[in-house]
């Protein structure tokens, strides 16, 4: 099994990001060593600072002055091979490409990684569950694998490695101006704090399948999450997940649609005032658990409430 690092440069902890997931490597195969480093940077002076943070010679760094996902994610995916692990770094974008280029490629993947133990020719990997208060261990049944590692583990104890210059690629900004670039939510209009919240799951189908709910939460003034199954398929960033492994939210009211109700996601809602669930399975767990339910298609439903919405307000 070929194993590939992809490490973030434009975070501003990069440099200590890239010595812990140097250390995570070394730790997990002393005698062995990734077949590329990528390196995914604003400019070579950022990654030449990092590559001296790496202890192996095959460094190439992708160089984009705005940091933007998207182009990023379908380099990786056009050389994506199903005999490959790819091993992301800590930050919440590592995160965030890790989850995505999964939903793009197939295979496996984990999130926030601890260690990784390899046994004869199956992959094990440990990560922090239940709020950090348990320890499980999971098991890459396929390949492609698609890793990011936990916050907090040591970094690499040497610093300075020399090399020679790593090989660049450069990214053009040809759409530039037409970047988006998403800003932390305020303590005021967070998801654990919102007084009202729409939260979507695996019954939209895909990210195009979210938009309706997106357009619900922006003209309640509402927060917008996910569960984990749609996020980790790259529909919605991995800040937004509730339930028991992202954020426990209580608004007055919480509009699930498109969402089975599984425990793990349940538990990050059962503190809502009042749960409206939308769904065409009438069997689905959240079905029993809300306090209403609406038998049918959100996505036939839902724009019918936007319209009403919109119509109350340009009267008020």
């Amino acid at each position: 099994m070929k194993k590939f690092m992809i490490l973030n440069g434009y975070d501003a902890g990069a440099p200590s990001s890239v010595s812990r997931a140097a250390a995570f490597f070394k730790k997990s195969w002393p005698e062995d060593e990734p077949e590329q480093c990528l390196l995914l940077c604003p400019d070579e002076d950022t990654a030449v600072k990092l590559a001296g943070r790496i202890p192996w010679n095959r460094i190439t760094a992708v160089i984009k002055a705005i940091y933007d996902p998207e182009p990023l994610l379908a380099l990786l995916a056009r050389e994506t091979t199903a005999d490959r692990l790819y091993l992301f770094g800590d930050d919440p974008d590592s995160a965030g490409l890790a989850a995505r280029l999964y939903g793009r490629c197939g295979g496996s993947s984990c999130i926030g990684v601890c260690a990784a133990e390899q046994e004869n020719e199956q992959l094990f990997f440990r990560k922090r569950v239940y709020s950090h208060h348990m320890e499980a261990r999971f098991l890459a049944r396929k390949l492609p694998c698609f890793v990011s590692l936990a916050k907090g583990l040591p970094p690499d104890t040497e610093t300075g490695y020399t090399h020679p210059a790593p090989n660049i690629l450069v990214l053009e900004d040809e759409n530039a101006e037409n970047e988006i670039s998403f800003l932390e939510n305020s303590k005021e209009n967070s998801l654990e704090t919102a007084k009202l919240l729409v939260a979507g799951g695996n019954g939209a189908g895909g990210p195009e399948g979210l938009a309706c709910l997106q357009e619900l939460a922006a003209c309640m003034d509402a927060g917008f999450g996910v569960s984990k199954p749609a996020a980790m398929g790259g529909w919605a960033p991995l800040s937004s997940v509730i339930g028991i492994s992202g954020i426990s939210a209580a608004p007055k009211l919480c509009i699930a649609a498109g969402i089975s109700g599984a425990a793990a996601f349940f538990a990050g809602i059962e503190k809502s005032g009042v749960i409206l669930a939308v769904n065409t399975d009438p069997e689905a767990p959240i079905m029993r658990l809300a306090d209403a339910v609406v038998q049918g298609d959100y996505k036939e439903i839902l724009p019918e409430l936007i319209r009403l919405i919109r119509q109350d307000r340009s009267l008020s």
